[in-house]
């Protein structure tokens, strides 16, 4: 199978000779990741990363990097930088690809003036811009994947959308990469270049908070927070990081900052290796929990255990085949039912009536189809797509990121 793949993706390199211990499913990931990025919705994407690195509260030891401490990485207002990103799209977008670094200091700006000062605007196009030079040196200095596997390497645009050939002119080849120029995923190794593990640290605790900030947001649902306890022999222990109270169903939430890397998103053995140690941790925790309610430890008294108990574990990121059949046999207990989802997923569930999502999940655990979907099209298709309600937080924040009428009108100024 896989050399059937490089045959058909006629991958250079690939030695024929060599015997793959790779599964059908890791190798299949690389042309799954590779296709949802695309199909990503920006809405979500870009509010989330304002929302998670600037609106979340953590604990004071994972305070940094702050609102703050991002403007002077970025050399401009987080907020900005976010809106500055999104005009340059729509500027590109509307000529063929190009922007021409000189028209911010022109009369017609004046109207985008008010929303981004033209310093700002240059700094952001500066921080977005390469050469072909540089980026052959950043693709180089990144992790190289196996033969046969080259079109899932990194792609320097992703990180810096903009050419600079030397002409005047700033080229975006791929005006997509653009808009998602400050998505959590490219400000996280933004973070790692500046701050190392202490990043990774802090963006591990804000993953936390920013699903409880989600699911309560709307202020219907009964959210309980992570709680410490003594256990006999063990000492001091922490609960799971959130619960969620529906009238069908107790959720127990546990949250990772999982990440797949670029290896194992080529569908490498890498893949199965990084699900291990972040769902298979998961599964365990959520377990511990589990128990303590069914045997009915008094630390977790509050916790309501007169109806199913379900586990959730939600990661920065999707995670492909997480729900997958082999992954919930593999790791999965006996003591409740478990599903992950992304923070994406959590986005959308959080919206849902407390009356209804509960039902919902149940639903969806007793269905052998819809429990291997991502927990988005799961709900999608129980309750139809029409039906999905909006996220408000969601969409208020992506209102205050992206002035449409403002931005509209100055590049309809430009084009007259």
């Amino acid at each position: 199978m896989q050399q059937m793949q490089n045959y058909f993706f006629n991958s250079p390199g690939w030695d024929e000779t060599h015997e793959s211990t790779t599964s059908i499913f890791t190798m299949l990931l690389g042309m799954a990741y590779e296709q949802t990025w695309y199909q990503r919705n920006v809405r979500h994407e870009l509010a989330r990363s304002f929302l998670l690195f600037t609106k979340t509260q953590s604990a004071p030891e994972y305070e940094h990097p702050n609102e703050h401490d991002w403007e002077e990485l970025l050399g401009v207002p987080f907020l900005t930088a976010m809106t500055a990103s999104f005009a340059l799209f729509a500027l590109a977008c509307s000529h063929m690809g190009t922007f021409d670094p000189e028209w911010p200091g022109s009369p017609d700006y004046s109207q985008l003036e008010e929303i981004i000062p033209a310093k700002h605007l240059r700094r952001v196009l500066d921080l977005l811009t390469t050469t072909v030079q540089e980026a052959k040196e950043r693709a180089e200095a990144t992790v190289q994947l196996p033969a046969g596997l080259q079109r899932y390497a990194f792609n320097p645009l992703i990180e810096r959308p903009f050419v600079d050939l030397g002409d005047g002119l700033r080229y975006a080849p791929q005006p997509q990469f653009v808009l998602r120029a400050f998505a959590t995923e490219n400000l996280y190794y933004r973070g790692m270049q500046r701050w190392g593990k202490g990043f990774g640290s802090a963006f591990g605790a804000r993953v936390e908070a920013y699903t409880g900030m989600q699911l309560r947001h709307t202020g219907e649902h009964s959210v309980i927070p992570e709680f410490t306890w003594n256990k006999k022999r063990t000492g001091l222990m922490r609960s799971s990081d959130w619960f969620l109270v529906t009238p069908a169903a107790t959720l127990l939430i546990e949250c990772k900052s999982a990440r797949m890397s670029l290896e194992a998103r080529a569908g490498t053995q890498a893949a199965e290796t990084l699900i291990e140690q972040y769902i298979g941790k998961a599964y365990r925790q959520l377990e511990n929990n589990a128990s303590e309610i069914s045997a009915g430890s008094p630390a977790f008294s509050h916790i309501p255990s007169d109806r199913p108990l379900v586990g959730l574990i939600v990661t920065a990121e999707p995670m492909i085949g997480a729900n997958s059949v082999q992954t919930r046999e593999r790791f999965g207990t006996g003591l409740l039912p478990v599903l992950t989802a992304s923070l994406a997923d959590i986005e959308r569930m959080s919206s849902l009536s407390p009356d209804n999502l509960g039902e919902i999940l149940l639903r969806i655990l007793k269905d052998s189809h819809l429990v291997n979907m991502s927990l988005s099209d799961a709900i999608a298709n129980v309750i139809g797509s029409d039906a999905m309600p909006r996220n408000k937080l969601i969409d208020d924040t992506f209102h205050e990121l992206t002035p449409f009428s403002k931005i509209r009108d100055a590049v309809n100024q430009r084009e007259k």
